[in-house]
């Protein structure tokens, strides 16, 4: 939590993918200095009306009642009983259809490909899949920061890996993976072995390496 505030105050632009109700989109408002650029992105209808209540009134959040993958179209949607939990990739609950977009493609429109400073993926098992849909944002001379929800249980599942998150964010620049481990030290991961079963990976640029370690240092 403290890395978050700390690094966006460093930051102008931010993305929230799984925005669910708000909570890390205003997070990242409230600690933002100047320019404050905050696109949120949260698919379930049941909960979007919450996030719309939270950020109304705040200038800088823009919203999106829209699935984030690596296609453009129609796709569907797994509502759980537990809101947090829904899925796009793992069938849980009730199946509806939602529109999904590539992060790609909403930020060449908005002409800010190269402008993001941080991502945050939070989507029960479809990381991968916002990854490959942000091939042109994290192939960029600027590339975001990325924090990773991953839970090792869902992507088991799914048949998905640490190492293949890791390798497919790695085909598009080179970025370093860490994570903090229950004593609240920040490690780097150069193998494997980890972790615990959820954990917030932050997978850094070269170009920001400098940066975010010196940021850590401050945390």
């Amino acid at each position: 939590m403290a890395f978050i505030k700390k690094f966006s105050s460093l930051s102008n632009v931010m993305v929230d993918v799984g925005a669910h109700v708000g909570f890390y989109s205003l997070l990242m408002h409230n600690e933002m200095k100047n320019t404050k650029l905050i696109y949120a992105f949260e698919p379930d209808p049941r909960t979007f009306p919450f996030l719309y209540q939270n950020t109304q009134n705040k200038s800088g959040i823009f919203i999106y009642n829209i699935g984030v993958s690596n296609i453009e179209g129609i796709i569907p949607f797994y509502c759980s009983e537990v809101t947090s939990f829904s899925s796009s990739v793992r069938k849980v609950g009730t199946t509806i259809y939602v529109n999904a977009t590539t992060l790609d493609s909403v930020f060449i429109k908005l002409n800010l490909l190269d402008s993001l400073d941080f991502l945050k993926i939070d989507v029960e098992g479809g990381e991968l899949a916002v990854i490959q849909g942000s091939k042109k944002i994290l192939s960029s001379s600027n590339p975001p920061c990325c924090m990773v929800e991953i839970c090792e249980s869902i992507n088991k599942d799914l048949g998905i890996s640490f190492e293949n998150i890791l390798h497919q964010i790695n085909d598009y620049n080179n970025y370093h993976a860490f994570y903090f481990n229950k004593e609240g030290k920040f490690i780097q991961i150069t193998d494997g072995s980890k972790r615990e079963e959820i954990v917030n990976i932050i997978f850094v640029p070269q170009q920001r390496l400098n940066q975010v370690l010196m940021l850590q240092n401050q945390v």
